[in-house]
C-alpha cells in the first residue's frame, strides 16, 4: 500500500474523495491522489522488547533493614524538589 507520494515523497492522507464520495489517499503538497477502490489494511507484528529490572534484580527486592531504610529515606527527601 502507499503511504508516501511517488511524486514527492511526502506522506499521504486519508480523505473523501468529491467527484466519487469514496475514500482517497491524497498528497496535500502537490496535486497526486489515488482513488481507493478496495480495502486496504495493514498488519504489522510488534515485537516485544525485553524488560529490565529497573529495582536492581534480585537483590534489589530484599526488605532492608532499619538503619538503611532511614538512609534511604534521607537520600530520598533530599532529591526529590
Amino acid at each position: 500500500m502507499l503511504s508516501f507520494c511517488p511524486q514527492c515523497s511526502n506522506s499521504l492522507t486519508v480523505s473523501p474523495a468529491p467527484s466519487t464520495g469514496t475514500n482517497r489517499l491524497e498528497c496535500r503538497a502537490c496535486p497526486y491522489e489515488f482513488i481507493l477502490t478496495r480495502k486496504y489494511f495493514e498488519r504489522k507484528p510488534m515485537k516485544r522488547k525485553e524488560v529490565d529490572d529497573v529495582i536492581g534484580g534480585r537483590l534489589g527486592q530484599r526488605r532492608p533493614d532499619g538503619c538503611e531504610l532511614s538512609r534511604r529515606l534521607v537520600l530520598q527527601r533530599n532529591l526529590t524538589p
